[in-house]
This record gives structure tokens, sequence and C-alpha cells, in this order.
């Protein structure tokens, strides 16, 4: 994230991240309308509150045989990013 981005006390975004074994068990899929979903994950902005509620999802990571840890590090740097993008901030890496 951009350096003293903690330079303003009101603009602190926080994440809440649960991992879930798919999105479909949460009644998430595209049709939600507060929701953005993906495919693996989805979340929910509140620009009044500077809070973002995320499912990441894990069992197609399972059936996929892919190394499980970093695929759900992308997810949730895909999900800061896309957050931290509203703000101007640096993307992380």
């Amino acid at each position: 994230m951009k350096a003293d981005w903690y330079g303003d006390e009101a603009c602190i975004l926080s994440f809440d991240f649960t991992l879930v074994r798919t999105l479909e068990e949460k009644g998430l899929d595209s049709k939600n309308q507060s929701w953005i979903v993906e495919e693996g994950y989805a979340y929910c902005y509140d620009s009044a509150s500077l809070k973002t509620t995320a499912f990441i999802a894990v069992a197609d990571l399972l059936e996929a045989g892919v190394g499980i840890e970093q695929a759900i590090k992308r997810r949730l740097v895909v999900v800061v990013n896309s957050i931290g993008k509203l703000h101007g901030l640096v993307c992380l890496a």
C-alpha cells in the first residue's frame, strides 16, 4: 500500500476474510447485487465504514491440487487490491 497511508485516521480500511468451502453455501452468486462475486471469492465493500467483508472459497483449490496457501493468498490480494484502487493506493504484489 502507498507510503504514509496511515496518515489519515479517517481513512482506515478494514477487511474481514472468511475461508469457506464454496461460495454457493453462503448463498452468493453473480445475481447478488451488493456483492462482487468472482470465481473463488466474493466481497462486499461498505464505503460508509470502510469495511470489506470477503469470503474465499477453498474447495476448488483442493480439487485442483494446486498449492493451496499461495492460491488463497492470491485471492486475498485480489480483494485487497480492488478496494485499495478505490482509494488510490498502490497495489500489493
